[in-house]
């Protein structure tokens, strides 16, 4: 198991469903080791009942993955003692899922020499869309988030102006 995989892994399982709600965006698809990619299963499907080693433990047991995979879960847990850093650690795991995406593609295009051009161009293009699509997902909820925190400072007097992105209007725009 890669390690960016065990410290993602370990912080969710330390910090609970908060930490947990904080990447929830990451896909088992996006982890290189199957061990890895059937505990963060795991972890997915004990969400909303609460995450620690325990709860994963004996979910892969009822779902019978358990190839030592208790042993994994708990270096994982002793290995990152806080999920301070969830979100680093997810971001890392999914340039890492990206980076692997990027590589099959490629791999596919070059084996695919020797067919029709027309055919390898049609490829290549099928090939980088479905990498760009399920690397660059963007919902509008991943905005109404963002300014939902931005309105939540502003009421809390954290935020003093508003940034309009011109210098002169902002400057105006300052409050006291």
């Amino acid at each position: 198991m890669k390690q960016g995989e065990i410290a993602l892994i370990g912080a969710v399982l330390n910090g609970g469903v908060d930490a947990f709600d904080k990447v929830s965006w990451i896909s088992h698809k996006d982890f290189f080791s199957i061990p890895a990619q059937e505990i963060w299963k795991a972890i997915r499907a004990v969400s909303d009942d609460g995450i620690d080693c325990v709860t994963v433990s004996t979910w892969l047991e009822k779902n019978g993955v358990d190839d030592g995979h208790q042993e994994l879960i708990m270096t994982c847990a002793r290995n990152q003692p806080t999920a301070a850093n969830v979100v680093a650690y997810a971001k890392h795991v999914k340039s890492e899922s990206d980076d692997r995406r990027i590589d099959n593609s490629i791999s596919a295009l070059i084996e695919s020499k020797g067919t029709d051009p027309k055919k390898r161009i049609d490829l290549a293009q099928n090939l980088f869309f479905d990498v760009n699509q399920t690397t660059y997902k963007t919902s509008v909820c991943d905005y109404i988030g963002e300014y939902l925190d931005i309105l939540d400072k502003r009421s809390k007097g954290d935020i003093k102006r508003i940034n309009t992105g011109f210098f002169d209007l902002d400057k105006l725009a300052m409050i006291s």
